[in-house]
């Protein structure tokens, strides 16, 4: 009899909330009342489709153009040489009911790699598997620079092939302002390294920047330093967007959030019974 009152019920649209509003006026119908709530609860959550519900947030279209990396120009410098740590971004707006980010996918260099300086193409991006980088999450300060929320190490993989790589955060990034970044870092970039994947043009053809992706870097000339890179002041790069996506929890709605009350206060309402 309960189970089908129960089926009623979460058909209908009553809230947990509503359901727990029936009361119960002596201890015999607190039972049954307890029973009831938790069981009609646990229907609730599993027929809410925003409970624990992935939010992506990407603006490439999956195709790389370019790569892109910091690089001497002037051809003085070999290949192998340490240039600089670099790091690359995209920015994006908060979805409402989503605070958190938990994890970071990136497709790391580009089939489309030539070397400024000989012309040839440069096979995965002229990276190597399995090298160390991080992938960061970061947010506005209100003063030009962006404060690091989160971080995480990660090999790099697949490079040069636009296949994308999922790294999740150990500790998730709690967002607080309406934007935030999302990006990587390779320390020690060498001359003729690319990793950054540029999408550059949609399927037209046509160029497709959103004016939303960064970069910033810590040079190693004229001289080395070591890089704080917790707060950075990124400059815009308008050529493209790069292939790097975020993923985050939506918040669960308040009937969920209820049905976890309902849930606890059925537990309390049993053990005075006993």
């Amino acid at each position: 009899m309960i189970q089908q009152w129960v089926a009623v019920l979460v058909a209908r649209g009553f809230t947990p909330l509503a359901q727990a509003e029936f009361g119960a006026v002596n201890i015999g119908q607190r039972m049954l009342t307890a029973a009831f709530v938790f069981a009609a609860s646990m229907g609730g959550l599993a027929a809410s489709p925003h409970a624990q519900a992935a939010v992506l947030y990407q603006i490439d279209d999956g195709k790389s153009e370019a790569g892109v990396g910091i690089s001497d120009t002037t051809c003085s410098l070999e290949t192998g040489t340490a240039i600089a740590d670099f790091i690359w971004l995209n920015q994006f707006e908060v979805r409402e009911g989503t605070n958190t980010i938990d994890g970071v996918s990136i497709a790391w260099g580009t089939p489309a790699a030539i070397a400024p300086c000989s012309g040839q193409p440069l096979p995965q991006s002229g990276l190597t598997e399995g090298l160390a980088a991080k992938v960061l999450v970061y947010e506005e300060r209100g003063d030009g620079t962006l404060q690091l929320l989160a971080q995480q190490d990660t090999p790099i993989a697949n490079p040069g092939t636009d296949a994308f790589f999922d790294v999740r955060f150990d500790t998730p990034a709690r967002l607080q302002g309406k934007t935030f970044y999302v990006g990587a870092l390779l320390p020690n970039q060498l001359q003729n390294q690319f990793p950054a994947a540029l999408d550059s043009r949609d399927r037209s053809g046509q160029p497709n920047s959103r004016n939303q992706s960064y970069l910033a870097f810590n040079p190693f000339f004229p001289q080395r330093a070591d890089y704080d890179y917790s707060v950075i002041t990124p400059t815009l790069y308008s050529d493209g967007n790069f292939l790097i996506r975020a993923s985050g929890q939506r918040v669960p709605e308040p009937s969920v959030a209820i049905a976890l009350l309902t849930i606890a206060a059925g537990a309390v309402i049993l053990k005075k019974r006993q």
